[in-house]
């Protein structure tokens, strides 16, 4: 989530009207933090790569149901 949170900062700065906030060192922070949690996704065991994923797949099971009610 944070990777995504990161590349969706820098998504948005293009896209977006005028910025009402401007982080210091511009896009560097993003891209520090994608390439951080890139790490953390190398360094993860198999186990926790298969919790992430059943985290994710269960995550959007809720998602299209919430999507369907409503």
């Amino acid at each position: 989530m944070y990777g995504s949170a990161a590349a969706a900062t820098l998504r948005l700065r293009t896209t977006s009207g005028p910025a009402g906030f401007v982080a210091p060192f511009g896009p560097l922070i993003p891209i520090a933090a994608i390439l951080v949690t890139i790490g953390i996704g190398l360094g993860a065991t198999r186990e926790q790569l298969i919790g992430g994923a059943a985290a994710l797949a269960s995550g959007a099971v809720l998602f299209a149901i919430a999507k369907a009610a409503g």
